[in-house]
């Protein structure tokens, strides 16, 4: 992935992560993604479905934007490289979402670093985070989480 260059263009993401962390914290949302200083997309939906819907509506278009999300596990990291996001910020994050990040080159900021992104109930592993424990590819992660979604799976995620 190509590293950012320029003073400006460092300020300007810095201030699109500042901005989505915003208007999450103020709207009370779960996602929120801005770029170039215009927010492009907002959820309140809890686990990757907001996400999702946002590489489903959006596309191309989220190439380079910064987000700030609740919670992100590796589910998440690999849809937010496979998004082509160019910063993020989660409030809690686990060390497996990290390690996505680090790998794909992709600025972040927490809050709070946890061992594993828990279910609703916290009694288990996010089913999410457990159908894509066995890949790195973010395409195959985006499909796997995609059919599951669409296949309905409980609101545990």
């Amino acid at each position: 992935m190509p590293r950012r260059s320029g003073a400006s263009q460092q300020h300007s993401v810095l201030q699109d992560v500042d901005l989505a962390k915003s208007i999450l914290t103020v709207e009370k949302l779960s996602l929120a993604i801005v770029k170039e200083n215009k927010t492009i997309f907002t959820s309140k939906e809890s686990g990757v479905k907001g996400l999702v819907d946002a590489i489903s509506k959006q596309g191309s278009s989220l190439h380079g934007a910064a987000m700030a999300d609740r919670v992100l596990g590796k589910a998440a990291a690999l849809l937010c490289v496979y998004a082509k996001l160019s910063e993020v910020h989660a409030f809690v994050m686990s060390r497996l979402g990290e390690e996505v990040l680090k790998r794909h080159s992709i600025p972040f900021q927490h809050d709070t670093l946890v061992p594993n992104i828990l279910n609703q109930h916290g009694t288990d592993m996010c089913p999410f985070e457990r159908i894509v424990l066995e890949t790195d590819s973010p395409k195959e992660a985006f499909l796997m989480i995609s059919h599951r979604l669409a296949t309905g799976v409980s609101r545990e995620a």
